[in-house]
């Protein structure tokens, strides 16, 4: 049964659920990741958006404000995120990843 076969595995792989998704750099890599509707349409909506530019803080994002990433850990604390995005540079990308 290809249908049921098909429902196992997106269980699997967690595709028959919504997942939170904070998102880490809300320049040009980052709105092309949360314009595309793709993301949503798999289950996986952005509900923040960060960056630690001065001038992107603040700023609207799509339906989002960006928030200043230092702001990250508090807001994962209040209401947690299902997963994290990570949409820099690769020479920002591993300080990024290290905001507590």
């Amino acid at each position: 049964n290809v249908a049921h076969l098909r429902e196992e595995i997106q269980a699997i792989l967690g595709l028959d659920r919504r997942w939170r998704v904070a998102l880490a750099g809300a320049g040009n890599i980052g709105a092309a990741l949360a314009a595309y509707h793709g993301f949503r349409e798999q289950g996986f909506d952005v509900v923040e958006a960060f960056d630690r530019d001065p001038e992107r803080i603040g700023q609207p994002f799509g339906e989002l404000t960006v928030r200043d990433l230092a702001q990250l850990p508090e807001l994962a604390a209040a209401n947690p995120f299902d997963m994290g995005v990570l949409a820099t540079p690769a020479r920002a990308a591993q300080e990024v990843a290290a905001v507590p």
